[in-house]
């Protein structure tokens, strides 16, 4: 299939890989009790034998092929999926590679890299190249441009699906493709998948954390014809090298690809995440400088090795955008952006240094890392500036505006036809004649209708005969059937199966009445852990661990105590948030730290305790009776830690402040929101383990830069300490400025027309102009929707400006003016003139969604136009502020 030289080398590195496995697996056996050791054995051999026996059926290209995915595979995906799926990989690529659209004019490393490679992000692997071949093949056709075909192939991909933020798990593009919506990540999943279904190179790519809002994007890079491109998912344009990105990508400090294989890649690395490389793609999108870090001790001695990691602040806490080692000389050389950074570096045996550093015309500076933890600190300000905007999308010449304009509404029209279709109502109608009581049909329609085209398998979990399972004295069948379905994430129910729901019912029901109901259904008969995928398991662990399960029941810390010698980490042979299943996990012993703990947690609940992830510490915690107790430490020794608020932050402002705690060499985040999810009170009070803590909390200004506070301090055992987050103010002459703009008149749905000024009255109002079905506009409106008690008790007029009254059909606008009451439409095609209004506003032409905050003249005191995480907090401050 390939040359003889790279068929070789393929070989070579398949079995490079494997001989890794091998090693780790038999080290980790050394560690194991025998029966244990025995259990992963079994599994592991099953598995190889799996794998080579695939091989020997297949013909000497697929061979060939399958050979590569093994060898550039994380060691996660070797054990959780069977051979025959990566052999549908393998098929298509020798059909792409002799017979595809393009077939000859890609060359053969980046034909394996990025078109034979299985795995795009860290979604959940499946059977879908042939799925979409057959829908893309007669776009695809052969001769077309390379180029024409990528542009056709995303105006498909936004007929069939379009940006909802939804939970960190990611689907794959065939459950994207049927429920047609995913966040970013799942966009640019489900497109590089498309494009390398017909025989494209494609990969993703993602700026981590923004610098300069809140939140991070991933996006699509295409190669045609010898030069790589991008292109927001989902996001179609008439020309390649576009999207609304351009300008936040030009102000990240880190732009980056995967790469998965053992190969050499061309380009600059950012570093690894287990067995993936980091590509840094950031001089595509931004001006780069370049930061040297010399890694040194107390002594002023090189530390060869040390992992040195590099951050911004987002949501509050430091965000990682590169994890970089030092060389044989303690010296680190990244290209980064013109903005600020914050470096450390630690490790588990006690050694840490930080620094923040300026870095707009690059730096060069000695990291220092002393053989102790972070000391204590009192509160202290520090000043951190984003990079400022350096490039800007350019506009199109009108006729293709226009005409790429008529195929966005073609699509969203389509995808809203296809959106209105996904349940079926007959089966709907028939399931939900199980429940008598009227709240409960409700409720059962409402999550069976959310499921997004998977009703049928909830339906089939709901009419599964559970006769006899449950405790006659307890609920009835279709109470607590609907009790679990409520105990899933909105996502799970997209892609759920019945036979997971099944699983965890049949393993926990033994146990109903035995402990608070809540507790049994979010904590035992839940099949979600955290960001899994849901896999029937629950039985196969309660079988395999019968002879431990009394002895664990009467003593739940024991199965924590002997789990000690059970695993070991995959280190380098794994991939970061692509989670081991519970059998593989147990296949030879390796997997990542969070999937131990998943495994833990699900082999409690399997045998009839309920258990947790601690959101303060991430290790898992069994319910005792009367509490969650985590078996690995005392916690009779915890401190109490009660943070109050003050100011105009509260505990609701997630993004406006953060705890973390110090572990491993790095500071963890303490997921204050699990303890908040019934509500924002006035103190918070947290048990937690001794030892150093960081608080921070940030204000960010209306340029991107961040006005932030930290302190970092030791909870000593038993001791009791209150905490009051507040934030920094922000100037005034930093927040609202008085800018006169040109007037302006809006339709009204009723046909009355209003001015810009009439829309202030005597005070401030909100004027946002949408470009419906945009990500950019759909993130504005999600945010709105979040705050919508905030925006509603402001009594202050907001406004939406639409083109036409169709755009009022748009499905997140509709959810958002429900929810919203004052938010009113209004209604102009007058796009001169809301340029005009947005230059004299200091922001660009053409760029939506374009928000003012406007009062009578008419004179806008602030304006954004474009993408910004974090908007609608902005507008709240304006618009409730008592100055200018």
């Amino acid at each position: 299939m390939f040359s003889c030289e790279y068929a070789a080398e393929i070989a070579r590195h398949y079995q490079e890989r494997v001989d890794m496995w091998r090693t780790a697996w038999a080290e980790q056996a050394k560690n194991a009790p025998p029966e244990i050791a025995a259990l992963q054995s079994r599994l592991l051999t099953e598995k190889l034998r799996e794998a080579e026996e695939t091989l020997a059926a297949c013909t000497p290209d697929e061979a060939e092929a399958l050979r590569f995915l093994f060898g550039a595979m994380p060691l996660a995906d070797f054990v959780d999926y069977p051979a025959s799926l990566y052999l549908t990989y393998a098929k298509h690529a020798v059909f792409l590679w002799h017979e595809g659209p393009f077939a000859g004019r890609v060359p053969e490393r980046l034909f394996t890299n990025y078109v034979l490679l299985h795995r795009v992000n860290n979604e959940d692997i499946a059977d879908v190249r042939g799925l979409f071949y057959d829908r893309l093949k007669n776009i695809a056709g052969t001769g077309r441009p390379m180029e024409q075909t990528v542009l056709d192939i995303n105006y498909w991909c936004a007929h069939e699906g379009t940006y909802r933020s939804t939970d960190g798990r990611t689907q794959n593009p065939a459950t994207m493709l049927r429920t047609a919506v995913g966040r970013c990540g799942e966009e640019s999943t489900f497109a590089a998948t498309a494009l390398r279904s017909v025989g494209i190179p494609a990969r993703q790519v993602y700026a981590p954390w923004w610098s300069h809002c809140d939140d991070n994007h991933a996006w699509v890079e295409v190669w045609c014809d010898g030069e790589w491109h991008f292109f927001g998912a989902c996001e179609p344009e008439e020309a390649l090298d576009r999207g609304w990105f351009v300008g936040p990508a030009s102000r990240a400090m880190m732009v980056h690809s995967r790469w998965l294989s053992l190969e050499e890649p061309d380009g600059e690395r950012a570093g690894t995440k287990g067995a993936i490389t980091l590509l840094n793609q950031l001089a595509r999108y931004a001006d780069t400088v370049r930061v040297v870090v010399h890694v040194r001790d107390e002594a002023g001695q090189p530390i060869p090795g040390m992992r040195v990691r590099f951050c911004v602040p987002n949501e509050s806490a430091a965000g990682t955008i590169a994890v970089m080692t030092a060389d044989e000389n303690g010296d680190i050389s990244l290209t980064t952006g013109r903005g600020d950074l914050y470096v450390c570096a630690g490790s588990e045996n006690g050694l840490w240094g930080e620094a923040w550093v300026l870095s707009d015309n690059g730096a060069e500076f000695r990291l220092t890392v002393k053989a102790a933890a972070p000391g204590e600190s009192g509160w202290h300000d520090i000043d951190f500036h984003a990079p400022v905007l350096s490039r800007r999308e350019t506009a199109l010449p009108e006729d293709q505006r226009e005409t790429g304009a008529e195929k966005l509404r073609e699509a969203a029209r389509q995808r809203q036809h296809k959106a209105d279709h996904l349940t079926d109502p007959r089966a709907l109608s028939r399931a939900l004649g199980i429940f008598t009581d009227a709240r409960a049909r409700e409720e059962a329609e409402k999550i069976l209708c959310g499921a997004r085209g998977n009703e049928s398998e909830l339906i089939r979990f709901l009419k599964w005969d559970a006769a006899g399972l449950a405790p006659e004295s307890w609920l009835s069948e279709s109470v607590w059937k609907l009790a679990m379905l409520k105990a899933l994430r909105e996502k799970d129910t997209w892609d759920i199966t019945a036979e997971v729901l099944i699983d965890a019912a049949e393993t926990a029901l033994p146990y109903a009445g035995t402990v608070p109901d809540e507790v049994f259904f979010q904590y035992l008969a839940c099949p979600r852990v955290m960001n899994e995928f849901l896999r029937p398991e629950r039985a196969f662990l309660a079988r395999t661990f019968a002879a431990r399960a009394d002895a664990v029941r009467k003593d739940p810390a024991r199965l924590y105590r002997h789990m000690a010698g059970w695993f070991a980490p995959e280190g380098p042979l794994g991939y970061e948030r692509t989670f081991t299943s519970a059998r593989g996990v147990l296949r030879g012993g390796l997997a990542d730290e969070a999937s131990q703990t998943i495994f833990c947690v699900a082999l409690y609940r399997a045998l009839g305790i309920p258990a947790r992830i601690s959101p303060a510490t991430g290790a898992p915690e069994y319910f005792d009776g009367t509490s969650f107790t985590a078996p690995g430490r005392d916690t009779g020794r915890d401190a109490h830690l009660t943070l109050r608020t003050a100011g105009t932050l509260k505990f609701s402002d997630w993004s406006h402040y953060s705890l973390e705690r110090f572990a491993g060499g790095t500071f963890e985040h303490v997921w204050l929101w699990l303890y908040l999810r019934d509500g924002a009170p006035e103190e918070l009070t947290l048990s937690l383990a001794p030892g150093v803590y960081r608080a921070t909390t940030s204000n960010r200004l209306a340029d991107g830069d961040q006005l932030l506070r930290q302190t970092t301090f030791t909870l000593s055992p038993c001791e009791e300490k209150t905490l009051t987050l507040a934030l920094r103010d922000i100037p005034t002459e930093r927040l609202i400025k008085h800018m006169p703009v040109t007037e302006a008149a809006f339709a009204t749905q009723d046909g009355a027309l209003k001015t810009l000024s009439d829309l202030a009255g005597d005070g401030r109002s909100l004027v946002v102009w949408l470009d419906v079905s945009r990500e950019p506009t759909e993130h504005i409106l999600n945010e709105l929707y979040e705050q919508r008690e905030a925006f509603e008790a402001l009594k202050q007029p907001l406004y939406v400006v639409l083109r036409t009254e169709q755009e009022l059909d748009d499905p997140t606008l509709r959810r958002t003016m429900a929810a919203l009451p004052a938010l009113t439409p209004l209604f102009s095609a007058d796009e001169l003139r809301r340029d005009e209004i947005a230059q004299d506003a200091g922001q660009d032409a053409g760029r939506l969604p374009l928000a003012l905050i406007v009062q009578k003249g008419p004179e806008c005191l602030y304006s954004e136009a474009g993408y910004r995480v974090g908007l609608a907090d902005m507008l709240l401050e304006i618009l409730s502020s008592k100055e200018g």
